[in-house]
């Protein structure tokens, strides 16, 4: 994240702090990658980040008048248990890029009362997890193989919440957004998910449909 205090901007701070960050990553190898807001993004462009894919913070006060809208499947929805988490690493590393199991099961043992994986014939087709948080829960990330997956994940998970909750959908993913809003959830904010250099396999958004979070990827 980058904050800058209001009385300290515009005046080339973001920028330098971005630059240090961009040197060492560069340095260790690293492609730098970021959730742009629409003012950050501006900021981000002149220092050559190009946008990849698009992200839509959504917010909702649970509960609402649910509406299941997954599509009719075999898939089956169970908490997430130990002999989930092989299968589970291997789909997060498919649709993220890199190994985050640790920050995978930090994410679990904040959000046990809803946290869950799909399968279909004892295949693991997709997981849920979450956070707890003082304004709200936040469901991400939600990683699935397909549609029916996906639904069915964030149908069970919002049947077990109330409160403020929000999320960090994927925008590639149109029928999510169908399934948001007969939930009542409305739009908050966009991001745009940018990156400096080759993307490689870090920006490929098919099975990944609500993020962990900008701060976290």
């Amino acid at each position: 994240m980058v904050l800058v205090d209001a009385s300290y901007r515009r005046r080339g701070i973001a920028t330098e702090l971005l630059r240090r960050c961009i040197e060492q990553l560069q340095r260790d190898g690293r492609v730098p990658v970021l959730d742009a807001t629409p003012a950050g993004r501006t900021v981000y462009s002149h220092l050559g980040f190009r946008d990849s894919w698009t992200i839509t913070r959504w917010q909702a006060q649970l509960p609402t008048r649910r509406v299941d809208q997954h599509l009719p499947s075999a898939v089956q929805v169970q908490p997430i248990a130990p002999e989930h988490w092989p299968a589970i690493a291997a789909l997060d590393r498919r649709a993220f890029g890199t190994d985050r199991i640790a920050l995978l099961q930090r994410l679990h043992a904040r959000s046990r009362t809803f946290a869950c994986a799909a399968s279909d014939g004892g295949a693991l087709r997709g997981f849920a997890l979450g956070r707890d948080g003082n304004r709200a829960t936040y469901i991400g990330p939600v990683v699935a193989d397909a549609d029916s997956a996906a639904h069915a994940l964030l149908n069970a998970v919002l049947g077990t919440l109330d409160g403020s909750v929000f999320l960090d959908a994927v925008d590639a993913h149109e029928s999510l957004r169908a399934v948001l809003q007969a939930n009542g959830f409305r739009v908050q904010r966009p991001y745009t998910r940018m990156v400096l250099g080759d993307p490689g396999e870090i920006a490929q958004p098919a099975s990944m449909w609500t993020i962990a979070g900008p701060e976290l990827g």
